[in-house]
């Protein structure tokens, strides 16, 4: 009967716990349940399936896992909202950040240069991602990642290749993404309007394919990735020179990339987004923003003639796909699950075994 009584305080205890770690969001709250799991477990005559290890696995759904794939390179990186962070998420945040600067600051040419000596590069690297972010995130959850990076890459390259426009293989980067370079440049805004659309527009119909098979076979791994694919292209079509959608809004005015670095500047100093990478991802941003106004060799001459109807697709489109990723993001929230919530349910199973 103690036993129980003890039990059943500690369960109590644990759920007050697990409120405060998911209003907080610290990772002081989520040590101190980690703590109680362990406890709770003690009082039992055997441990929660799969231990630690699901457990972590678990947690990492709650992070927002932003992955910056722009036309000439990719940056994967998590956000965190304040607090301590996880030793191993630090690891993965700086192979990243180092990753991500050499990309950001021209040097990513070489290492691309040495993912490239062979014909099974694209193969070898995409297995190399897997392996890598198995480490960080489970085997399953790797690779739906690198199988949502892969639609959205194909994408661009896709319409490059409709458009005649020569392309580097695919290649993956643990912790930077993936790169789809183009080997020429767009005759026009138009045309690089299209390509930088691609990307997110085959990306977020990917992500809308996992959600509806994670509908159908009620799985809370499928709903995990569907928001990590919704996430990515979104962020994506943020107006800020290196993204994609700096890309689609600098076809229609190069004033668009401004705002673009104003609504990243705001979404830094609020702490929306805290991860150091996104600061690379702004200064990036303004460096192309200062070329387009700048630098008369950096835009192709007549680059922003386009047809009255051209820019009305344009404008169409960029904005009908972030109003379908943000209502996507909004439909698959109600069925996700927090880790919290996941957690509670085993040990409520594991408790009536």
């Amino acid at each position: 009967m103690l036993l129980r009584v003890t039990r059943s305080t500690l369960l109590a205890k644990h759920d007050l716990l697990m409120q405060q770690t998911y209003r907080s969001g610290s990772y002081g709250a989520f040590q101190r349940t980690f703590s109680m799991n362990r406890s709770i477990r003690a009082l039992s005559s055997s441990p929660f399936p799969r231990g630690h290890r699901s457990f972590i696995a678990n947690q990492k759904f709650k992070q927002h896992i932003i992955v910056n794939s722009s036309l000439g390179a990719a940056t994967h990186f998590s956000s965190f909202f304040g607090g301590r962070r996880p030793n191993g998420n630090r690891l993965a945040q700086g192979a990243g950040l180092i990753g991500a600067a050499s990309m950001f600051l021209g040097k990513g040419k070489y290492l691309l240069g040495a993912l490239k000596l062979t014909k099974m590069a694209s193969l070898g690297s995409m297995v190399l991602s897997v392996g890598t972010y198995t480490m960080f995130f489970g085997f399953p959850y790797a690779v739906g990642m690198v199988g949502l990076l892969l639609v959205h890459e194909t994408g661009h390259a896709w319409v490059m290749h409709s458009r005649g426009i020569p392309f580097s293989p695919m290649v993956f980067v643990p912790f930077v993404g993936a790169v789809v370079a183009m080997n020429q440049r767009p005759r026009d805004a138009w045309e690089d309007a299209l390509v930088a659309l691609g990307g997110p527009a085959l990306g977020s119909a990917g992500a809308g394919a996992v959600a509806l098979a994670a509908h159908s076979m009620n799985s809370q791994l499928l709903f995990a990735l569907a928001d990590f694919g919704f996430m990515i292209n979104l962020f994506n079509l943020l107006p800020i020179g290196s993204l994609d959608g700096g890309r689609i809004a600098g076809a229609l005015s190069p004033y668009a990339n401004v705002a673009g670095l104003g609504i990243g500047g705001m979404l830094a100093y609020s702490g929306a987004i805290g991860n150091p990478i996104f600061y690379l991802v702004l200064l990036s941003g303004g460096y192309e923003t200062f070329q387009r106004f700048y630098n008369p060799h950096h835009i192709p001459p007549n680059y922003y003639r386009i047809t009255p109807t051209q820019r009305v697709a344009i404008t169409g489109s960029y904005f009908g796909l972030i109003a379908a990723l943000v209502v996507a993001m909004d439909a698959n929230q109600r069925y996700r699950k927090p880790p919290e919530l996941l957690m509670r349910e085993r040990e409520l199973s594991f408790d009536m075994r």
